[in-house]
């Protein structure tokens, strides 16, 4: 059995950090401003 270091395969690597960071970011954005809406209505409508 060959246990050969030297054959290498190409890979290829995610080079796009900054999509799947603003869609990460938009993503909790677009959850987290519902919640802050309905507490803050919750909150006017209890004082």
């Amino acid at each position: 059995m060959s246990n050969d270091h030297q054959s290498h395969h190409p890979e290829t690597h995610f080079t796009s950090t900054e999509i799947v960071r603003d869609v990460v970011i938009g993503m909790s954005d677009g959850l987290t401003v519902p919640f802050a809406l309905a507490a803050g209505l919750s909150a006017a409508v209890d004082s």
